[in-house]
């Protein structure tokens, strides 16, 4: 899955993001990104609880009312197809593949 990009609002001091890779044989990794395009957090579903991980992230100061993102890529075995992502209740649902086109929550 190519990058796509989130608002992580002002007020917002940590938020979570899951992958649910849970079919037979299907895997994914999730790594997020600050909006310095630096990955702050990873995680799999390989090994995982019924096939379920979840990124917990800490957001700076610095990085509140900005854009982040994610991206989704196969685990370490198995493949990637069916794989579900759901970000946490402190974000907005919208997914965006461009920074500048997402929308803003106001």
């Amino acid at each position: 899955m190519a990058r796509q990009y989130f608002w992580v609002a002002e007020d917002t001091a940590k938020f979570s993001e899951t992958v649910d890779a849970a079919p037979l044989g299907e895997t994914a990794t999730l790594t997020v990104y600050n909006p310095e395009k630096t990955s702050v957090a990873q995680v799999t579903s390989v090994g995982a609880p019924k096939g379920i991980a979840t990124a917990q992230v800490e957001v700076p100061q610095r990085f509140r009312g900005k854009a982040w993102s994610i991206t989704l890529t196969k685990g370490s075995i198995g493949m990637l197809d069916d794989a579900w992502l759901s970000c946490g209740e402190e974000l907005s649902p919208y997914l965006c593949p461009a920074a500048g086109q997402m929308l803003i929550p106001k």
